[in-house]
């Protein structure tokens, strides 16, 4: 809504809107994709224990990285929508900033979150890139938040 609504400010405004609902879109169909990601976790601890357990492991271990995948891509979402929130906080409708502001601390919320459920799943697999680069968007996404939080 800010983006549409600031286009007298921001010549860019409808590509900005543009991309708030493909990352709107996108996330919608997250929740399902984690869920069925983390059945599949589920389904591999419940395999039966054999003596060494190497089968029951590797299938837990493929499972849980898999199930870091979901709330990766909600990392990344969360990041672009904070950097989306912080330049119409800055750029935008100035009536709109404090639904600016909210979204880029939302945004910065829900990536945190989404963080901590990847850390959890690859707790077993710390070689793994995705931890490093959940760190770094993560401090790319405060970034963002705190720039959108600056005074005009």
């Amino acid at each position: 809504m800010a983006a549409r609504l600031s286009s007298t400010r921001l010549a860019e405004s409808g590509e900005l809107a543009a991309e708030a609902e493909l990352l709107r879109n996108r996330a919608a169909g997250l929740g399902e994709a984690d869920a069925d990601a983390y059945r599949r976790v589920i389904e591999a601890l419940q395999l039966p224990r054999e003596p060494g357990g190497e089968a029951r492991k590797r299938a837990v271990a493929a499972a849980l990285s898999a199930a870091a995948d979901v709330p990766m891509q909600v990392v990344e979402a969360g990041a672009q929508v904070a950097r989306l929130a912080a330049r119409l906080a800055e750029e935008g409708n100035p009536n709109l900033r404090g639904d600016a502001e909210a979204a880029a601390l939302l945004a910065e919320a829900g990536a945190r979150a989404a963080g901590a459920l990847v850390r959890i799943n690859l707790a077993r697999a710390p070689e793994d890139d995705r931890l490093a680069r959940v760190d770094r968007i993560l401090r790319d996404t405060a970034r963002s938040s705190a720039q959108a939080q600056q005074p005009p």
